[in-house]
């Protein structure tokens, strides 16, 4: 019996049957958590059969990679999504905005159902969320962002105004949440998986927030600054959420509420101080832009009389119907093709190191809260009664992880730019000739 070939077909075995252990393995693990409970012998083996479903997953991540890397650089729709920013936030902002207005509807028709303003108020979020979102798909499919300042600037603006009026709609929340003990009740596993989801998205909006902090597009700022406002309120749902789900009923209400209103005020002071921000540094930008076009159109009147200066988007489409009438230079588009691909493989290296960092912190620091907060301290055993006090250690842990991943970005980006610098310089020489 050849054992290495026998080894070797169950760490590898074929994309299909790797594939097919996915779902047969999560409904096994599902079903066996909600029904079965832990200690049956059907849900051991279906322990078993997900260890070894992400052992398998494990072993091909080099593949994945090296396919991924494959179809980014041979599949046109990919190169286009990878080098056209305005296509991806485009396409953020849609998918975002259809499902805050269909969480606004269905929270809408609760609060009529109902008849609670619990479910008005959280009607209330999501619709704000989606008007901002809203306005900036507007601006966006018809214009090109960072061509008109003024007008970016004044839909910036707008964003501002709008958080001002969102953040009564989770004061609202923040108030039902304490004095009516409002929540979000959902099961275990559908909780690990918000805390997941919650503190990955966090991790991203704040990337994006520090990547896009140089802008020259308002457009782009104010749709990061949505994402970051989501994220941090999520954080608010996701701690409600979990005292809820794995609370062993040992946690003191009034130390509940002391939890959730301290996290609801931070966000909440946070969000105002996000829209006071956003108001007051469109408005001054606002007004240098428009002194700055008087002053222009002052010194074309006073030289040979008069001269016309046409707007950013008469001339982008005069630059348009140019670049109909210009020969193709395939080579030229080639070297373009590279330039951007290797700028953009930079990023992309940083943010998966950054991301790993930062959902790894995240699942230890949501094994500590879980410590502190729920039953799971019994598996300490005759330490249980420091389960208090390891969970902080185990949480702060996470935290320093967490808090490592834009540093672990940042340099990065700075070694890798130094490598591609040559090529990247030799590139743009030959373009700008």
């Amino acid at each position: 019996m050849d054992w290495k070939k026998i080894g070797k077909a169950l760490l590898f075995p074929h994309r299909g049957i790797a594939a097919a252990l996915i779902p047969i393995s999560a409904f096994f693990l599902v079903y066996s958590m909600a029904v079965l409970g832990t200690e049956s012998p059907f849900s051991i083996a279906s322990y078993v059969l997900a260890t070894y479903t992400l052992t398998v997953w494990c072993f091909k991540i080099p593949d994945i990679v090296r396919w991924g890397k494959g179809f980014k650089t041979n599949n046109k729709y990919a190169r286009r999504l990878i080098g056209d920013e305005n296509l991806r936030v485009n396409l953020s902002l849609y998918g975002s905005m259809i499902c805050n207005t269909v969480y606004a509807v269905l929270q809408l028709w609760l609060g009529f159902y109902h008849h609670t303003f619990w479910f008005y108020s959280l009607a209330g979020y999501y619709a704000s969320l989606a008007v901002m979102r809203f306005f900036l798909v507007q601006y966006i499919r018809k214009n090109t962002p960072g061509k008109n300042m003024a007008a970016e600037l004044k839909k910036y603006r707008v964003c501002g105004w709008v958080f001002l009026t969102m953040n009564l709609y989770i004061s609202l929340i923040i108030f039902f949440m304490i004095y009516w003990n409002r929540t979000f009740e959902h099961h275990e596993i559908t909780a690990i998986a918000m805390a997941t989801y919650t503190f990955t998205a966090f991790t991203v909006a704040i990337i994006n927030i520090k990547k896009h902090s140089r802008s020259q597009s308002p457009v782009y700022s104010a749709s990061k600054a949505i994402n970051l406002a989501a994220a941090c309120v999520s954080m608010l749902t996701l701690e409600s959420t979990m005292m809820t789900a794995f609370g062993d009923g040992t946690m003191d209400p009034v130390t509940r509420n002391i939890m959730l209103g301290a996290s609801g005020g931070v966000i909440s002071i946070f969000i105002i101080s996000m829209a006071i921000y956003m108001i007051i540094s469109s408005t001054k930008k606002i007004k240098y832009v428009k002194n700055k076009g008087k002053k222009i159109m002052e010194n074309n009147t006073s030289s040979n009389g008069f001269s016309y200066t046409y707007s950013a988007k008469d001339r982008e489409e005069v630059k348009k119907i140019r670049e109909k009438y210009v020969p193709c230079e395939n080579e030229k588009e080639d070297k373009m093709l590279l330039l951007r691909r290797l700028d953009n493989a930079v990023t992309q290296k940083a943010q998966a190191f950054s991301l790993v960092f930062g959902v790894v912190g995240t699942l230890i620091l949501g094994f500590g809260m879980s410590l502190v907060m729920t039953d799971l301290s019994k598996i300490l055993g005759a330490l249980s009664s420091l389960s208090m006090l390891i969970g902080i250690i185990i949480g702060i842990i996470g935290g320093i992880l967490i808090s490592l991943a834009y540093p672990i970005y940042n340099a990065i980006i700075k070694r890798e730019r130094k490598k591609i610098a040559p090529e990247i310089l030799r590139l743009t020489d030959e373009l700008m000739k």
